[in-house]
């Protein structure tokens, strides 16, 4: 050991936790931002993407995954990228199956389905998104947009 240099025993490396980190910081600065230039929110989400992309290619099976699909999700929205945002949030139901971010995106799939007339397909993910939500505006908003199902 060097003269004058402490150890640390309990400082390690923690790459999963750091990907996710930077991931994280990358999509909470373009969220916070107060520059709302298209070109340039399109861009912090692309950055962001790929932060998230490569955590989830390193670490598929890490805790934060389904938060990072989720996050992917909002990203490839945010980026006019419908397609790949349902896909997204379509792994993050089916892959967890339960828990708050199940929920919603439960809510934002139906929405989807809703919007294009498949009411069957939303009328499911409105349950799934009742049932699995933690929050009770998107529970009731569920609720209803479900009955509307029924009625169309």
């Amino acid at each position: 050991m060097l003269a004058g240099v402490v150890e640390e025993k309990h400082l390690r490396a923690k790459p999963a936790e750091d990907l996710f980190f930077a991931a994280q910081l990358a999509y909470q600065e373009e969220v916070d931002t107060k520059d709302k230039d298209q070109a340039q929110q399109r861009a912090n989400f692309e950055v962001a993407l790929r932060q998230i992309q490569r955590f989830l290619q390193n670490f598929p099976t890490h805790k934060n995954a389904r938060e990072a699909w989720y996050y992917s999700a909002i990203c490839y929205e945010k980026n006019g990228e419908k397609e790949q945002s349902i896909r997204a949030f379509d792994t993050v139901v089916k892959g967890w199956q339960k828990g708050p971010l199940v929920g919603a995106a439960a809510f934002q799939i139906a929405n989807h389905y809703y919007a294009k007339g498949e009411f069957a397909k939303a009328e499911r993910m409105f349950v799934t998104a009742i049932t699995q939500t933690d929050n009770d505006p998107t529970r009731h908003h569920s609720r209803y947009r479900r009955a509307l199902c029924f009625q169309k």
